[in-house]
């Protein structure tokens, strides 16, 4: 390197040093771990941790939003297989994505 800042003309008048008090603290401060409730890392947090007690057994499981109303209810032969489809991080419906999103509980 030559020794020089690479840095962007546009962004040179937004430094740290500009920044006052009460911008600073009017940011929110986010957990690294946990993410905003109602997001798809969320819905799938949840579901992960239900998952992990779900019965490998067939039967009925139903999902949950913050309110406590039912989003599903499903059915499989292995339970848990089939909630862990939903914990995976892949593309999925809109509305799917949206359900997921939104689970915050779930039964067996």
């Amino acid at each position: 390197m030559n020794g020089k800042k690479d840095i962007d003309p546009a962004s040179e008048d937004l430094r740290e040093e500009d920044l006052g008090e009460d911008e600073e603290s009017a940011l929110p401060e986010l957990e690294r771990e946990e993410a905003p409730a109602g997001t798809l890392a969320a819905g799938r947090a949840a579901i992960a941790r239900f998952a992990k007690v779900a019965p490998k057994a067939p039967g009925v499981y139903r999902m949950f939003d913050a309110k406590g109303d039912v989003l599903y209810v499903g059915k499989a032969k292995n339970i848990r297989k089939r909630v862990l489809n939903y914990a995976r991080p892949t593309a999925y419906d809109a509305r799917i994505a949206r359900m997921i999103a939104a689970t915050v509980t779930m039964e067996f």
